[in-house]
Formats: C-alpha cells, sequence, structure tokens
C-alpha cells in the first residue's frame, strides 16, 4: 500500500498516458492510499483500451519517472525516482520500483497532487479528461532519452491530439 505523501510507484501509470482505461475507484483503498500491486494488475488488464499509437510506442519500453511533493512537478533531478519496463505487448513487467532506470528509453516528471487527481477520477473519461488538463497546463512532462526517442514522443503527441481534434479517440 502507498501513501499520498509515501512512495507512488503507480503513478507510472498514470503518466505513461493510458491511465484513462483504469477508473480510479478499482484500485483506491482509502483516500490518498493505493494499492500498487492492484492498479498494476488492473492495468494490465485493461491496457488495451488505450489508443494503438500510444501502447505501440510505449511497448517493450523502460520508464524513468521523477514525482515532485504535493503540487511540486518534479525537476530533471529532484523528487522521488521510479521505474519500469513494458512488455512488447504494452503490459508491466514485473521488477517495477524505486530507483533510477539504468537505460531509460522515456522519462516523465509530475506530481503527488496530479496523480491522484487522475487516479481519484470516478470513470475512464473522466481521467482521461484530467489528464489532459494537467498534461496542458504542463503538470505532466513526457521526454524521449536520446535523439530516437524524442522524435517518437513528439510523434505521439501529434498523433494524438490529430486523434483528439477528429474524435478517434
Amino acid at each position: 500500500m502507498v501513501s499520498r505523501g509515501g512512495r507512488i510507484v503507480g503513478v507510472v501509470l498514470a503518466v505513461a498516458v493510458v491511465l484513462w482505461v483504469v477508473p480510479g475507484s478499482a484500485v483506491a483503498q482509502d483516500a490518498g492510499e493505493v494499492d500498487i500491486d492492484r492498479l498494476v494488475e488492473v492495468y494490465n488488464a485493461n491496457v488495451d483500451g488505450a489508443p494503438d499509437i500510444v501502447r505501440s510506442q510505449l511497448a517493450g519500453q523502460e520508464i524513468e519517472l521523477r514525482i515532485g511533493d504535493g503540487s511540486t512537478v518534479a525537476g530533471a533531478d529532484t523528487g522521488a525516482v521510479y521505474s519500469f519496463r513494458l512488455r512488447d505487448d504494452g503490459t508491466v513487467a514485473d521488477g517495477y520500483g524505486e530507483g533510477e532506470a539504468d537505460d531509460p528509453d522515456y522519462r516523465i516528471r509530475t506530481s503527488e497532487d496530479v496523480f491522484f487527481d487522475i487516479l481519484e477520477s470516478e470513470t475512464p473519461a473522466e481521467a482521461a479528461a484530467a489528464f489532459d488538463r494537467h498534461y496542458e497546463a504542463g503538470r505532466i512532462k513526457i521526454n524521449g532519452v536520446g535523439v530516437t526517442n524524442s522524435v517518437r514522443v513528439e510523434a505521439v503527441k501529434f498523433a494524438v491530439w490529430v486523434g483528439k481534434t477528429f474524435g478517434l479517440f
């Protein structure tokens, strides 16, 4: 179990763009607490609901996440650090947890407040709206590591924007 003020590995799943497939009520236990193993379980069972462009770009990749305290978005070298690897089918592999990734493909920075706002959404649609709101406000930052992954991130961001603009997702 993870407390709001403690280590929140599960925010990885929120900011990886696919949380809209996991309603927060499925994993929240008490106000401000999350069962990380349950979050991974629910995420893995629902990952096929994420847009194909996002899921395909994250499949097989290693993600590093930095989480700032409260409403503070983590900086490049600040905040609690977590890492996880996604399998080729987009599900989270065993071994996710605290610590920097050895060779991350992507880095995500956000805050505890953003994570819980998204996670505590009642429906996937509300979670998606919260994610969009925080992303657009700069409270979720997603960057590729290296030139190739940086280009991929920008291409996915553009594809998602196009998809939303034309009602594809």
